[in-house]
């Protein structure tokens, strides 16, 4: 049996980075609707503008991991919708 893991976002430290806890959701340690939670509830940063157009490196806050995690398989679609409707005010 794995070992789950309890994700919490209010004062941040001390929680995962999002790339973290998709991890541990495509482990098996978090359920979809937590990891959703979770992901909706991340005080993402911004990502920082760059003239070079060579760079392609996210800041591990950033919300392209998570397009990242959809584009790489570790989310589906469906995942993305439902974490877009918790963080936009509504509910799949």
């Amino acid at each position: 049996m794995q070992n789950t893991v309890t994700l919490s976002v209010e004062g941040v430290a001390g929680t995962p980075l999002p790339e973290e806890a998709i991890d541990h959701y495509v482990s098996g340690r978090v359920g979809r609707d937590e990891l959703l939670d979770y992901l909706a509830a991340y005080p993402y940063v911004k990502p920082e503008p760059s003239d070079d157009p060579e760079y392609d490196m996210l800041d591990p806050q950033e919300f392209g991991v998570v397009v990242l995690a959809v584009d790489t398989g570790k989310l589906t679609e469906s995942d993305y919708a439902d974490l877009y409707a918790r963080r936009h005010g509504g509910r799949s």
